[in-house]
């Protein structure tokens, strides 16, 4: 069994640009997870003057931190180095390249950006460097170097890599090329790239999206069969389409599971939620997390839910919150009720029985319980619970006064 390839990932003097979000992940966990599924790598890496995020050593405990003056012993390591600048995009297939290239090289191999995509008046830069094993190690490696940096930049500057064979970078991958991350400009053009390569592979799958250049997936999206999705979608998380479902424009899906034949409708937000089959939310609907919807639900325009349990068959279809809250099957809330779920200090629990109808413009003060089959009459406030099967209402009798003089504005001149 040949020796592993020692991996040395160079951290630049500021790392915010790798921390950044693409596609829903930071840039260099597509780096670290690549070269974490290399099982003939050991990788360390070069981490002085930054405290790697402990995300990133506990996800990848095959991947260790280590400070420049650890790396002299790279000289005397029995198989082959390949060093890597952090800041460069590779894809996963473009490492499984390098690494197959490595396994047949007899001098030292350099990847580099490719050159079609970037700007003329800049330089093309070397991404990575490998040596196969002992070749002019000792040469590099015996002198002291201050930084992770200057080291990066004498080894790409060594007469000892004047003869080296320069991997082609479209050879790499030639859909999502090699490219050095200098800028957010550059960030821009990668997630371009890896959002379109998203979209096209679950299109590949069936799924109709009606401008795969603008829908972003940031996550990881299972899709059922004839699902459609309309324009300026994001999917956040894991996010499950049953078949039939319909996704309209400018929605947002974070980490939720839509039934079957049910539709997004246009606006609308669903995060951390489950919501059942033949319903529909919005247009400009919201359903926040914790929430449950059962099967054939409408919710409608402007309707919030946050934190509730909406049974089978009920209706919510204007202007209205519901938050905190337990809804039975068939259950009718009106336009511009709301749950009052918290009392300045904590929340607090509406549950509504079986087939109850809320009037429009209520108001349910929670800690509340109604009953089953109850109606409560349009522009209550509900402070107390209500019996099943009767209808509550509470108003103030209608008054009329009379000799009114409007106000004070409009009152005649004495």
């Amino acid at each position: 069994m040949s020796a592993k390839i020692l991996v040395i990932v160079i951290l630049p003097p500021k790392i915010n640009i790798l921390e950044s979000d693409i596609a829903g992940r930071p840039v260099f966990d597509y780096l670290l997870e690549s070269l974490n599924r290399c099982d003939e790598a050991e990788v360390r890496i070069a981490a002085d003057g930054h405290t790697l995020p402990d995300v990133w050593l506990e996800k990848y405990p095959n991947i260790s931190e280590c400070r420049i003056a650890e790396l002299q012993a790279a000289k005397q390591a029995d198989g082959g180095l390949l060093v890597i600048d952090a800041r460069a995009w590779l894809s996963h297939a473009a490492v499984m390249d390098i690494f197959t290239r490595t396994r047949q090289a007899t001098n030292c191999l350099r990847i580099v950006e490719a050159s079609k995509n970037i700007p003329s008046h800049r330089e093309i830069m070397t991404l990575a460097v490998y040596f196969p094993p002992k070749q002019v190690r000792l040469k590099l490696f015996n002198r002291a170097y201050m930084s992770a940096k200057q080291m990066f930049e004498q080894i790409l500057g060594s007469q000892a890599l004047a003869d080296e064979n320069v991997i082609n970078c479209f050879n790499l991958n030639a859909l999502n090329p090699p490219l050095l991350i200098a800028s957010y400009v550059d960030l821009a053009l990668i997630e371009r790239r890896l959002l379109l390569e998203r979209a096209i592979a679950v299109m590949q799958q069936g799924v109709r999206i009606r401008d795969p250049g603008n829908i972003y997936i940031r996550g990881e999206l299972v899709c059922g069969s004839d699902v459609a999705i309309e324009i300026n979608v994001i999917i956040e998380g894991h996010v499950v389409l049953g078949n039939g479902v319909r996704i309209g424009a400018n929605s947002i899906l974070r980490n939720s599971r839509i039934g079957e034949n049910t539709s997004i409708n246009p606006f609308s937000l669903v995060e951390h939620s489950t919501i059942g089959s033949n319903s529909f939310v919005g247009p400009y609907g919201r359903i926040r997390p914790g929430s449950v919807i059962g099967d054939d639900v409408q919710i409608g325009n402007y309707v919030e839910i946050k934190n509730s349990q909406v049974g089978a068959g009920s209706r919510i279809n204007h202007h209205t919150f519901i938050g905190d809250a337990v809804l039975a099957d068939q259950v009718t809330i009106g336009a511009g009720t709301i749950t009052c779920n918290h009392d300045g200090v904590g929340v607090n629990q509406t549950v509504i029985g079986r087939g109850a109808y809320i009037g429009s413009g209520c108001n349910l003060v929670a800690p509340l319980r109604i009953g089953e089959d109850a109606v409560i009459g349009a522009g209550s406030t509900i402070t107390r619970d209500v019996p099943a099967a009767k209808l509550t209402l509470t108003r103030q009798p209608q008054t009329t006064i009379d000799n009114w003089q409007g106000p004070k504005t409009r009152r005649k001149q004495q």
